[in-house]
């Protein structure tokens, strides 16, 4: 598995009080967010509007290499409140071998293996819901038609994303932003305010129920 050198460091007090106070807000949020059928629904819409839109886009040299056939997926399996990327957006992905999820480990270590419905979920740890470790693993490295789908409890005006502590994708932060990185959040936590870290790894989109922010 793989473990990239971390880059996380020690946060000054600050940042660690301002993260600690955004995550208490976005938990919150979240909750009310997993009752909210409708505005759930209304994010995934938008995210499945974004991925048909950029794959029709031709004018931008990123999508000519993309419809080429050379962008990949990098997209998780939903873990507690996490929204669900769905299967049909993913379909096109898995169908030519190019889907991708993450697989965790112990002491923040994680990998991305190929994936598609309906093959064998394996529980990483924290019981992360993940690929088979058979499968085969993600090359490196990423390029900017390849989509790095990212979990997250919210963002700040300046895209930087806040996590639940773990460390796992700011350990893989130099990797994934060769990609481009997008975001599900409701708007609500589209622009916490929250000082980001020099580690914290940066979200290019964010999908909210109101469409795309780009950052």
């Amino acid at each position: 598995m793989h473990h990239p050198k971390a880059t996380s460091g020690e946060q000054p007090d600050h940042i660690q009080a301002e993260k600690a106070a955004a995550r208490r807000l976005a938990r919150a949020e979240w909750e009310r967010l997993a009752s909210d059928g409708p505005r759930r629904e209304a994010i995934m819409s938008r995210w499945a509007e974004w991925l048909k839109q950029r794959a029709a886009d031709a004018a931008s040299e990123v999508l000519e290499v993309s419809m080429a056939g050379e962008g990949r997926l990098l997209a998780y399996l939903p873990f507690g409140t996490e929204l669900d990327p769905g299967t049909k957006p993913l379909e096109s992905f898995a169908a030519v071998g190019r889907l991708y999820m993450p697989r965790t480990g112990p002491g923040g270590a994680m990998d991305f293996r190929r994936f598609a419905p309906g093959d064998p979920i394996v529980p990483g740890h924290y019981g992360v819901p993940g690929p088979s470790p058979e499968a085969p693993a993600l090359d490196l490295p990423l390029g900017p038609a390849d989509l790095v789908l990212v979990p997250g409890l919210a963002a700040n005006a300046a895209g930087v994303r806040l996590g639940r502590g773990g460390g796992y994708y700011d350990r893989w932060r130099d990797e994934l932003e060769r990609g481009t990185v997008v975001g599900l959040l409701p708007q609500a936590l589209a622009n916490l305010e929250f000082s980001g870290a020099a580690h914290d790894i940066r979200y290019h989109c964010i999908i909210t129920e109101h469409g795309p922010l780009r950052r």
